[in-house]
């Protein structure tokens, strides 16, 4: 395959993630293959890409996901071939680090610096990986870098809390997760701590959570800008073995069984799974029959509340059911209050579209409030949605509706939603006074 190339992709906004994510891909790759076998042809060919993005002009800071994840790929590629780099080689892509990779991120002002969202997780992981790459001869860099990193991760670890419901839902789970992941095993590799991140509230349980919202035909419950799964997940992989829950593993480990019967073209699945070679590393045997997950979950208290309910964990022709409550102002959330899904006998009778096939309009995609064009789209709103739809009327933005009485039990569970804010409906009165 060629080399890498600064290119722009994009419709209305140009960016440079695809490069990015394709590079960090082929690092991981090429990295792990290498450091298990050492063929030279593996390691002259990760040489050859970081030389490549060095000679970037930048790596599009304009849109520092961009950045941060080339950041994390040149740092880890740094890391593992140190020995076989001369004095020189390893300065210049020092030096190529900093000033294409962290100088770009010192700003503190960036308002990816203390936001809610995952666009915290994924910049500052890459800041901290790459800071920690260069830390023995660039201590102040790095002293700087950990510093604001510690004050302002938790304000993104803060969506977990406090049951392990991710607002964004399950993709958007999957990729600040993964650069969270990432970054602790970075933290604690180098300076044998991970600066509290996993203790964060309800970040353990949130591998839980996700795992039990995908039914027993295998789609999750996709609320908000999501797919139909998260596919292969390396870092429920990683989280079985931290924590030794080796039903995580149990239930992660198929996809990845399944892709090894029927590898597609590197080239054709490496940016859907650019974390892919991690699993040789994060992988945890099942050497017995692993603990059922809880046919009931019942997750509350957070921005976005769900009810799990199936009759048996691990049948694969379980009832299943799933329905979502809380707040509607998130990033990357619909207009879906109380919309569910339902699955029985191995078939999916009630499913969400999940997010639009086309990305929405970026003149006022994330806006969030009740005249937004994002709500225009039909996957955004409410009548797209398994849930009430009053008068024709879209729910209301500012409503919130939380999860009422429950039960949860293996025979039987309930879980009762009251949806009277979201879907209260505005009158107005003309000048004849009629409504």
């Amino acid at each position: 395959m060629p080399l890498p190339t600064r290119r722009l992709d994009g419709v209305k906004r140009f960016r440079l993630l695809a490069a990015s994510r394709e590079v960090l891909s082929r690092v991981l790759t090429l990295g792990v293959s290498w450091r298990l076998h050492a063929k030279p042809a593996w390691g002259d060919r990760l040489i050859s890409e970081i030389n490549s993005v060095l000679a970037f002009s930048d790596w599009h800071p304009d849109h520092f996901l961009d950045t941060a994840e080339m950041t994390a790929a040149v740092a880890i590629a740094y890391d593992w071939m140190d020995h076989e780099l001369d004095a020189a080689t390893r300065a210049r892509w020092r030096q190529g680090l900093v000033n294409l990779g962290l100088i770009p991120g010192s700003n503190d002002d960036a308002w990816w610096v203390a936001a809610h969202n995952y666009w915290n997780q994924v910049c500052h992981g890459g800041m901290i990986i790459g800071t920690l790459a260069v830390a023995e001869d660039e201590p102040e860099v790095a002293q700087r870098f950990l510093r604001r990193a510690y004050t302002h991760v938790p304000t993104a670890l803060a969506a977990y809390a406090p049951a392990g419901v991710y607002p964004e839902g399950p993709t958007y789970w999957s990729y600040g997760t993964s650069f969270t992941v990432l970054t602790v095993a970075a933290l604690e590799s180098a300076l044998g701590h991970d600066g509290g991140i996993c203790a964060s509230p309800g970040f353990r349980a949130s591998f839980t959570v996700v795992a039990q919202s995908h039914g027993p035909t295998g789609p999750a419950f996709n609320y908000g800008d999501f797919g139909l799964g998260i596919g292969r997940s390396g870092p429920h992989l990683w989280a079985a073995r931290r924590w030794q829950q080796s039903e995580l593993a149990q239930r992660a480990w198929p996809a990845f069984a399944a892709w090894l019967e029927n590898p597609p073209a590197f080239a054709n699945d490496s940016l859907g799974d650019r974390f892919l070679a991690l699993a040789l590393i994060w992988y945890t045997p099942v050497c017995q029959p692993a603990s059922a997950l809880p046919a009931t979950c019942i997750a509350r208290g957070g921005k976005v509340e769900l009810a799990l309910l199936r009759t048996q964990g691990d049948d694969p022709n379980a009832a299943f059911v799933g329905f979502k409550a809380g707040m509607l102002q998130v990033n990357h959330g619909h207009l879906d209050l109380g919309s569910f899904v339902f699955e029985v006998d191995g078939v999916g009778w009630a499913h969400d579209f999940g997010m639009e096939k086309e990305i929405y309009d970026r003149n006022d995609s994330w806006a969030l409030d009740q005249e937004s064009a994002r709500w225009h789209f039909l996957r955004a709103h409410n009548y797209g949605h398994n849930t009430v739809t009053i008068g024709g009327h879209l729910q209301q933005v500012s409503g919130m509706a939380r999860l009422g009485a429950t039960a949860g039990g293996a025979d039987r569970a309930h879980a009762v939603l009251g949806l009277s804010p979201p879907t209260r409906i505005r009158l107005s009165t003309s000048s004849a006074g009629s409504p």
